[in-house]
């Protein structure tokens, strides 16, 4: 299963920590991993071999903007990210991050792979997807009970995927179909469409544990050493960065995997 991680040019050092902690979280190490700068501008080619140093054992493979989405993609905004993780080059399952995805334990890629159910109820701020969900339900003609989950990591299923192109007209269809909506979501629409074709959520109980800190009072209440003895990710928001405590944390959490790295 090949592995996608996404970033912008301004989340390069949160990229960077991602990176370092797969390096020394992320098993097996024989994986490639690939990066996808979704800017149509290419100065981080220059943070390329850095990149590179910091993932050993891993091998980097890099793609850009205009390697997977049409030249318009720049104005798209924040949709551009999750048409991306939809046309990702592959044509086999894959998983993938957000460059904010920071590992903090040893993970192994299967661990990652079982799937969670979808919620039952719908999870504080889904009402700003409800539009989405429900236009994609209306193209199924189907009615759903249940909540895809939203974030990453996810795996997104080729049989699915493919799916997905039949029904938008294949990659720009896809394109045209997000630009419509002002809070689309990738994984809403291939939750609800493996659903519709049968595929089933197979939940384990080692669904991975993760911890989320998308704004300064999730920073201010933040117990670090118990997040490492509970999580094995610790998602960080790329708005913390304007924290007075993020450059703390952010030394912490390379530390920490620059240690184990060096134990093993």
């Amino acid at each position: 299963m090949e592995i996608f991680t996404i970033a912008y040019n301004k989340d390069l050092d949160l990229l960077k920590l991602q990176i370092k902690s797969f390096s020394t979280f992320l098993y097996p190490k024989e994986k490639n991993i690939n990066i996808i700068i979704n800017e149509k501008n290419k100065d981080a080619k220059n943070d390329e071999d850095e990149l590179r140093k910091l993932a050993v054992p891993f091998k980097l493979n890099f793609l850009y903007q205009d390697d997977i989405l049409p030249s318009d993609a720049s104005s798209w905004g924040w949709i551009s990210q999750q048409v991306c993780k939809l046309l990702a080059p592959t044509a086999s399952d894959y998983i993938v991050f957000d460059c904010k995805d920071i590992l903090i334990n040893p993970v192994h890629i299967d661990e990652i792979t079982p799937e969670i159910k979808p919620n039952i109820r719908k999870t504080p701020g889904y009402d700003g997807y409800m539009e989405f969900y429900n236009d994609v339900s209306d193209l199924l003609g189907e009615t759903f009970k249940v909540y895809p989950h939203i974030t990453t990591p996810k795996i997104i299923k080729i049989d699915v995927r493919d799916k997905i192109f039949n029904l938008l007209n294949q990659r720009q269809g896809v394109s045209d179909f997000f630009k419509k909506y002002k809070m689309p979501s990738e994984f809403i629409l291939h939750d609800l469409v493996k659903m519709h074709i049968g595929g089933e959520f197979q939940y384990s109980h080692r669904a991975i544990k993760m911890y989320a800190l998308w704004d300064e009072a999730h920073l201010e209440s933040l117990d670090l050493e118990k997040v490492f003895k509970t999580s094995k990710i610790i998602k960080v928001h790329h708005r913390l960065s304007k924290s007075p405590k993020y450059n703390k944390l952010y030394r912490r959490l390379f530390k920490r995997a620059d240690k184990e790295s060096n134990i093993k």
